[in-house]
């Protein structure tokens, strides 16, 4: 068996009869062909402005975008033979944007039309409708596309009874705080700031799954920290978005994940972005926007298959390497610190012990 391939210089081909490995590889090749094609199919050339009019690699570089490593040389020879020695490649559709980049670009509309045009939306927009695509339905259709990935993609996380998260408050007066209500969610009228995935005026759950976290969000500065660490656990089960737990990048080779690439590599983008620090310089309350917006989305409108709403998000800390915060959609009258609560059952958190801990950072 005998193939010719083109080489990238106009009127040369090559001629080479293939081992089972190099058939193995350029099938390897013919995958990478749904992101990168020869740049003689698709970039100009001027070569008064030094040749090629975007960004090439050659077929060596390529075999290493693959992550194939060959030892042989005779196999290294018949592979470059098989592939084209002198080929150059670049992205396919090189003018144009990635999936990811597209998707990127639409988070970054939304995160200007939340912060600027319209906050209170996706409510009155039915992801069965025949939407126009007007700007409060596009920022709608961004919501409804992040709820449709993480659930296909599998980042809906089931939290058992029993588990446990910390929650943290700085002694004020130095005078330990024990009680649920010292500890667990502010009420309402106590709700003065604006947080990452709440605005001023609604109380959530904010905590974290160990208590180095919880300390690393709650310090202020380099001082040491008096702080009371609430340690409370799951009295029901809660279904919770992990952003944390991340979905690996598909791989080119597999047809049936091959068209998640895009998608998980916007989602890694999107939780960097919202894991972000904010300074608190005052504009935070504009800077939290986008993501309190997300975070209303899934606490009212994202919906299980099975109809249920969510309870919670898991999402990087932004102060400690490898630390998961949350917030849980929960307030002060779905916590109790007595397991004899004559409404027990109507609750989603105990707290079932307080820490003193002095953390000097």
């Amino acid at each position: 068996m005998r193939y010719t391939m083109a080489s990238s210089r106009p009127g040369e081909t090559h001629v080479y009869t293939p081992t089972f490995y190099s058939i193995c590889t350029v099938h390897r090749i013919e995958c990478h062909k749904s992101e990168w094609e020869h740049a003689m199919n698709s970039l100009g050339w001027d070569s008064s402005e030094g040749g090629w009019q975007g960004e090439v690699i050659d077929t060596w570089e390529l075999l290493e975008y693959t992550g194939l490593i060959i030892h042989e040389d005779s196999h290294r020879e018949d592979i470059l033979n098989a592939l084209g020695m002198d080929t150059e490649w670049c992205r396919k559709d090189p003018y144009g944007e990635t999936e990811d980049e597209g998707l990127y670009f639409d988070w970054m509309y939304f995160c200007e039309y939340v912060k600027h045009e319209n906050r209170y939306f996706f409510h009155q927009v039915s992801i069965e409708s025949d939407r126009s695509l007007d700007a409060r339905s596009y920022a709608a259709e961004i919501l409804f596309f992040l709820g449709k990935i993480v659930t296909e993609l599998g980042m809906i996380k089931t939290v058992q009874v029993g588990s446990v998260f910390f929650r943290g408050r700085i002694n004020d007066n130095l005078q330990p705080y024990t009680s649920v209500t010292d500890l667990g969610p502010v009420p309402k009228n106590k709700a003065v700031s604006s947080n990452r995935m709440s605005a001023t005026g609604i109380p959530m759950f904010y905590g974290a799954e160990d208590r180095e976290t919880v300390l690393a969000e709650i310090a202020t500065g380099d001082e040491p920290l008096d702080a009371s660490i609430g340690v409370f656990r799951t009295l029901r089960t809660l279904r919770v978005l992990d952003l944390v737990e991340m979905p690996k990048e598909s791989s080119l080779f597999d047809p049936e994940k091959r068209r998640w690439r895009g998608p998980i590599i916007f989602l890694n983008n999107f939780v960097r972005d919202i894991s972000k620090p904010v300074e608190k310089d005052g504009k935070e309350h504009l800077e939290y926007v986008p993501t309190q917006v997300v975070a209303e989305y899934f606490r009212y409108a994202f919906r299980l298959p099975g109809g249920e709403r969510l309870d919670g998000i898991l999402y990087p800390s932004t102060r400690r390497p490898g630390g998961k915060h949350c917030v849980l959609f929960l307030t002060q009258k779905d916590c109790t610190g007595n397991l004899r609560d004559p409404k027990l059952g109507e609750k989603a958190l105990l707290l079932a012990s307080s820490e003193r801990m002095i953390h000097c950072t």
